[in-house]
């Protein structure tokens, strides 16, 4: 097989841009994750988190609960097993674009050789600037929450206001008056029973069913000791 010195310069330095690309790439992957609210916030921004922002008076909040903790591990492990195989098919396209499939070792040495550079020399130098876009974007999260329950928490003080409160009112200005009804329908039958004198009437018939069932217990069971 042939060698171009040429092509397979070309193919190695392809090689460490793809490794610095991967890198970037993994900073793109920590900004999405702080849009997913999957990455962990910095505790030295704290403080800010649990600054009130303007005009809504609310802070973003600084939560570790453990629900949020493990969704941030489950995604960290996600892209953490994603960028080998981003890594792979990097390798094997340059190795089919430039070398006509063969392996070479150099390649995916030179790849990871520049997305570490890129880690040590860029990442730890922007990961403030990251730390602070993490916590702008949670904070445009927050105002975007509101705004869009804003129509919605209007919507609802207007039905609370102008149907469910008349409503309320209504049904308890009618069961005021089906109660007063009822009491006055009573009131009026037991002023007509004592009128006619049916109420006493009424009263003696208890009596006599009362004596009537005593009787009855007596003739069973005998005549109770007197104590």
């Amino acid at each position: 097989m042939l060698i171009y010195p040429a092509l397979q310069g070309k193919l190695f330095v392809l090689a460490f841009l793809c490794g610095i690309a991967l890198g970037v790439l993994w900073d793109i992957v920590f900004v999405l994750r702080v849009l997913t609210g999957a990455c962990p916030k910095a505790a030295r921004l704290a403080a800010l988190y649990q600054r009130p922002l303007p005009l809504i008076g609310r802070a973003v909040g600084f939560s570790v609960c453990s629900l949020h903790r493990a969704w941030q591990s489950l995604s960290l492990s996600f892209w953490q097993l994603l960028f080998p195989v981003f890594g792979a098919f990097a390798v094997l396209i340059l190795c089919f674009g430039y070398h006509n499939g063969a392996f070479r070792l150099p390649v995916p040495l030179l790849l990871l050789l520049g997305f570490f550079l890129w880690r040590r020399l860029f990442s730890g130098r922007i990961a403030h600037a990251l730390d602070l876009l993490a916590f702008l974007l949670a904070a445009c999260g927050v105002y975007l929450r509101v705004i869009l329950w804003l129509p919605l928490g209007i919507l609802c003080r207007a039905l609370r206001r102008f149907v469910a409160r008349p409503l309320l009112a209504l049904a308890t200005k009618w069961q005021r008056s089906r109660l007063l009804h009822r009491s006055r329908l009573l009131c009026a039958a037991q002023l007509a029973a004592a009128t006619h004198g049916s109420l006493f009437v009424k009263q003696s018939t208890y009596k006599r069913k009362r004596n009537f069932k005593l009787w009855q217990t007596i003739n069973k069971e005998g005549v109770p000791p007197h104590r």
